[in-house]
């Protein structure tokens, strides 16, 4: 599967992509990879965020009442960490509301691929500051189809691998074949 290579360690040269959790923290719980991936994102920033529309939304909706792991004394210890938050803090302030990504976070893009993505789309706006692009993905193909910056339709992407249409005609001609499993 082509999602699986992205993660292996031999493949850092094909997809040169720092991910956040990184793949050394697969045996990890997941309650600790998302809290030493949030620890990153805060000291580190991010360009690009990816995930599910629903559960981006959630956590854009979420952030500012969750609670960053760690201690308060923790976090002072990392200057980047302390000055990132902080300015998220003012600009909430600021905005008479609670902390939301895009105060913490400027991310370049929002990348976004399942069937909800129309429906969440104005709430990953209000709450990351930008719209998603939209691309149609599985784990076997990676990428299928995507929209362009400008956030119009999806465009089908030939180049990235082999598809093997069928014509109608062919699979409804003999409808044994079409149960018939490969062997």
């Amino acid at each position: 599967y082509t999602s699986g290579t992205c993660v292996e360690e031999s493949s850092a040269s094909l997809w040169p992509i720092r991910l956040f959790p990184s793949p050394e923290s697969a045996g990890m719980e997941f309650t600790e990879r998302m809290a030493m991936a949030f620890r990153t994102a805060v000291t580190e920033g991010i360009d690009y965020v990816g995930g599910l529309p629903s559960v981006l939304a959630g956590i854009g909706e979420t952030f500012g009442q969750r609670r960053a792991p760690g201690s308060i004394l923790d976090r002072l210890k990392n200057p980047r960490a302390f000055m990132r938050m902080g300015r998220a803090a003012m600009r909430a302030k600021a905005a008479g509301r609670g902390m939301l990504p895009k105060d913490a976070f400027e991310p370049i893009g929002v990348i976004v691929g399942g069937g909800d993505s129309s429906l969440f789309r104005t709430r990953i706006k209000e709450t990351w500051g930008r719209y998603p692009l939209e691309m149609f993905v599985s784990t076997e193909a990676l990428l299928v189809a995507c929209q362009a910056w400008d956030c119009t339709s999806l465009t089908f992407v030939p180049t990235l691998n082999f598809l093997e249409f069928i014509p109608e005609d062919n699979s409804v001609s003999n409808p044994e074949d079409v149960r018939t499993p490969v062997r």
